[in-house]
């Protein structure tokens, strides 16, 4: 007798089963079309994120190329610096070779000028 409340006989459990499969089959088809359209939905979004991985990806490139290009300027740019700097000490030294040239120059002139005015 107790069990009797405890368990539902097997014909009402197949009822119940039964409604309750109905139910399920219900939603399933209610829910049906809305799943479909998710699943568009997250296929199309999937492929928006590829096109941009791969736009990022693409940005990505070109900016490490502006990079190396702007590193290169600025190396070039050292070099013009240093090549001026170069020219410059060059221009000193042709002219400190040319001083010490009329120098010498001038003290052979001198040496020259003292033989003559003073014989040995």
């Amino acid at each position: 007798m107790f069990t009797e409340y405890l368990w539902p006989d097997s014909s009402e459990e197949v009822r119940l089963l039964r409604h309750r499969i109905a139910e399920l089959e219900r939603q399933q088809t209610i829910n049906s079309p809305m799943i479909i359209k998710m699943e568009l939905e997250l296929k199309e979004f999937k492929q928006e994120m590829r096109g941009k991985n791969e736009l990022v990806g693409t940005k990505l490139e070109q900016m490490e190329e502006w990079k190396r290009i702007a590193k290169l300027e600025l190396e070039n740019k050292a070099l013009h610096v240093e090549l001026g700097h170069q020219k410059v000490l060059l221009n000193v030294i042709g002219g400190l070779e040319q001083k010490q040239s009329n120098d010498q120059q001038i003290e052979r002139l001198q040496h020259a000028d003292k033989k003559i005015l003073l014989p040995m």
